[in-house]
């Protein structure tokens, strides 16, 4: 894949995602790791997306040890480290190794940084990363179990948005680990089966409910966009163009809107766990990134597209 990348001098806007509360200093030690990634020059780069605190190895932790919080599983650190953070490396390094061998070009696993010493908390981390997948990703690749780590879910939304034409470059491949195109209908199925299976548990998946509605907010607007011709925002000065990769990722709307259905129960369960500014009416300006005031377009000189909000409950839309 020849794809473009943000180049070194470019604005960067980060700190949109995440870093708005932050400190200053916090911003200045985040942009200048980010700088380093810059410093990566790379036709193909292949972001590798993985739990390292979380996903399916710390469920399934939290049933072998018969706890029901994460903080009893956190409270023997050389515990958490041996049966939860030593797998999930191990994992991504394998499907790093993996696809670097059936790829090519360069790979980027992120799991083995780590800036404890400088306290970075979600946030910090989750504003290099979002930026790193937006600047430099040709080519995400999902690892197994990803719908069950918030960063895993927000990472695939950030790649899905790229495609859909709502951020500064859109040429970017969602692939899951054994290198396939990974299907919008299945990372559907793959959310939805997370929410329901994790407010089973007793949890509160607040993070991986707001993505899956995100996921079917945003096709349902991309959807109108193409069907009734709104292609641009409000003051005419931006046409959103999204990638033949987003259409084909679902393939046409008649299947996605059957695995949305079949999806309903859950779906639905997780809206109610999200505000009603979350799943009411809206546009694309009212899909807000986590911890920020921004919207799904980039605001540098943009206006969003705000006349046509679409119902996500009821009518053809949710079908």
């Amino acid at each position: 894949m020849d794809g473009h990348q943000t180049t070194m001098g470019e604005p960067r806007l980060f700190e949109d995602f995440r870093l708005s509360r932050a400190s200053e200093g916090r911003r200045r030690e985040v942009g200048v790791v980010t700088t380093a990634f810059d410093a990566v020059m790379a036709g193909d780069l292949t972001y590798v997306s993985t739990p390292i605190t979380s996903g399916a190895v710390l469920y399934r932790e939290m049933d072998r040890a018969g706890v029901s919080t994460v903080e009893e599983l956190r409270a023997d650190k050389g515990y958490f480290y041996d049966n939860v953070i030593r797998p999930n490396i191990q994992t991504a390094d394998g499907v790093a190794r993996d696809i670097l061998g059936m790829k090519g070009g360069a790979v980027i696993a992120p799991a083995v940084f780590e800036a404890r010493q400088l306290d970075w908390d979600q946030d910090a981390y989750m504003a290099l990363w979002l930026d790193v997948i937006e600047r430099k990703a040709t080519r995400i690749a999902m690892v197994d179990g990803w719908e069950y780590s918030n960063g895993g879910a927000e990472e695939y939304l950030q790649a899905l948005l790229m495609q859909a034409g709502r951020r500064d470059r859109s040429d970017i491949e969602i692939v899951d680990q054994r290198g396939d195109p990974l299907d919008q209908t299945v990372a559907l199925r793959l959310l939805a089966g997370a929410v329901e299976d994790l407010l089973g548990r007793g949890f509160v998946p607040v993070v991986t409910a707001t993505v899956l509605s995100r996921m079917v907010g945003l096709w349902a607007i991309v959807t109108a966009e193409s069907d009734y011709g709104l292609a641009s925002d409000t003051s005419g000065r931006r046409s959103y163009c999204p990638s033949g990769a987003y259409f084909l990722s679902f393939g046409d709307n008649a299947r996605f809107r059957t695995a949305l259905r079949e999806c309903r129960k859950a779906f639905d369960a997780g809206c109610a766990l999200l505000p009603e500014s979350e799943t009411s009416n809206r546009s694309s300006a009212a899909m807000l990134p986590q911890g920020s005031g921004e919207g799904l377009v980039r605001r540098a000189g943009r206006d969003d597209l705000a006349a046509q909000p679409v119902a996500l409950h009821g009518g053809d839309e949710a079908e």
